[in-house]
């Protein structure tokens, strides 16, 4: 599977969705997914981060979105724009994955 993870991204149906791990929390999944997808430096996640500052593209956005999308939650790449740092697309997420259950 290794580099595939964008390739298997898809649109999120009941039966294609992930849950992250009990002993991660909304920040530690994302940072995995940006390390491991989008080749994101572990340095490069210091407080404040935007995703400009991790190297994120538009195109990377909506990538990240619809790996997002397969946790339950949708995040639009708009709206990560609109987020702009790191901790306030987290943030917006988890009150997403709140509201789904």
């Amino acid at each position: 599977m290794g580099g595939d993870h964008r390739r298997l991204a898809g649109r999120a149906g009941p039966d294609r969705l992930n849950r992250i791990p009990e002993e991660e929390d909304v920040y530690e999944h994302i940072k995995k997914i940006l390390m491991t997808s989008f080749n994101v430096a572990e340095e490069d996640f210091v407080e404040g981060a935007t995703l400009d500052d991790l190297g994120l593209d538009s195109l990377d956005l909506v990538e990240l979105s619809m790996q997002l999308e397969t946790l339950g939650a949708r995040v639009t790449d708009d709206e990560m724009v609109e987020a702009g740092r790191l901790d306030a697309v987290v943030a917006l997420l988890e009150s997403r994955l709140a509201t789904t259950g």
